[in-house]
């Protein structure tokens, strides 16, 4: 029931996810505002990551799931009923923040403490979690293309009730107790830092955060590379598919060759990972853009699970979702000063430029991969 419940929210966020800009800028609202109101989502995730996923972690798993998706599908119905009235739109992305946060590492959080009574991979369940969640998100898209020439309202209003029914499973899940129960506020905030401390003592940690940072510049820009055209939108819905397909490739990967077992060290294919992140960023066409695109994200989302598996095997049970919750808050953190920059960079310099503004940081766990003695032993 934990994996058809991240299935059903990675079906839901598909629906809209290509087609969100859009939606907003047929409405009426000028990109900047949009923009903005992008901004307001951010933040509000972050501000929103540290109280869910204590109360996730220390009171009630099941509780803080289930009123996040009661406030994200409210968020969604916000952008249907007045998409153009900025003050809507703004309230929609807060809400839908303040969803997204609950959801983020304590749903997936869920679906390993529950699959480890059966299986002791970590990097093996997190290729599962990827390989399923990724071909929903595919499979969102197509039912987003499918709706949005129809009636553009429904790729919020059909997701919205996705989050809901997704309650169903989620209230089958075994109920997990919190550990030690309830607590007054100063011992969830104490059980929080002691989390936090013990998961950045850990190298692999940091590694995993620099994989996300060094990602950005071509996440932010890739509808850009491919948006090319009078197909732009299908070409840009063509990447979605492909993006999510690589994450479950990537999956499929750590299920069968997992980087720890098939390399002495993540070395050669963080190499592999930065040249196609370059080659994608300077080329041009869009069959060699899909292809490179494909091959970057099914190499980097391998190398990730490889990091995340290592933080997973030396945490508790009771810290998965705020440990990954504090690391997707350092994500958006980093993320809110790059994205202008790599905008910025792009509009002054060229694409290529600003899409590989921060490959840079690649190169952390790649020196790390190759001359720290812990690892190799970890490989």
């Amino acid at each position: 029931m934990s994996k058809l419940y991240n299935i059903l929210l990675s079906l839901a966020m598909g629906v809209f996810v290509g087609y969100d800009v859009a939606y907003f800028h047929g409405a009426g609202l000028p990109l900047a505002l949009i923009m903005v109101a992008s901004s307001c989502f951010d933040v509000v995730s972050v501000v929103s990551e540290l109280p869910t996923s204590i109360v996730f972690d220390h009171v009630s798993p099941k509780r803080m799931l289930a009123v996040g998706n009661v406030v994200r599908a409210a968020g969604l119905i916000c952008f249907a009923v007045a998409p153009s009235d900025f003050w809507c739109v703004l309230l929609g992305q807060a809400l839908a923040g303040i969803g997204s946060a609950t959801e983020s590492g304590a749903a997936s959080a869920l679906f390993i403490n529950d699959r480890l009574r059966e299986e002791g991979s970590f990097e093996k369940i997190l290729g599962e979690l990827a390989e399923a969640t990724g071909l929903s998100i595919v499979a969102g898209g197509v039912v987003g293309a499918v709706l949005y020439p129809v009636n553009p309202v429904l790729i919020w209003v059909v997701p919205a009730c996705i989050y809901l029914l997704a309650m169903l499973p989620l209230a089958a899940v075994p109920a997990r107790a919190a550990h030690d129960g309830p607590r007054r506020r100063a011992g969830l905030l104490k059980g929080f830092r002691t989390s936090l401390v013990k998961a950045v003592r850990y190298p692999e940690w940091w590694m995993a955060l620099c994989m996300d940072v060094g990602a950005l510049s071509v996440y932010y820009l890739w509808q850009v590379r491919l948006g090319i055209g009078s197909d732009g939108v299908w070409n840009q819905l063509l990447g979605l598919v492909m993006m999510n397909v690589a994450k479950s490739v990537a999956g499929a990967l750590n299920r069968r060759l997992p980087v720890g077992r098939t390399f002495r060290s993540p070395a050669l294919p963080l190499v592999c990972n930065i040249a196609l992140c370059a080659a994608f960023a300077w080329s041009t066409g869009l069959a060699s853009g899909l292809a490179l695109f494909f091959a970057h994200v099914t190499v980097h989302s391998w190398v990730l699970n490889y990091y995340s598996g290592r933080v997973h095997a030396v945490i508790d049970d009771d810290e998965r979702a705020t440990v990954f919750s504090v690391l997707s808050m350092g994500n958006t953190l980093v993320a809110a000063a790059v994205a202008p920059l790599c905008g910025w960079v792009a509009d002054a310099v060229s694409l290529g430029a600003g899409m590989s503004v921060t490959l840079v940081v690649y190169l952390v766990p790649l020196v790390w991969s190759v001359f720290s003695p812990r690892a190799r032993r970890a490989a």
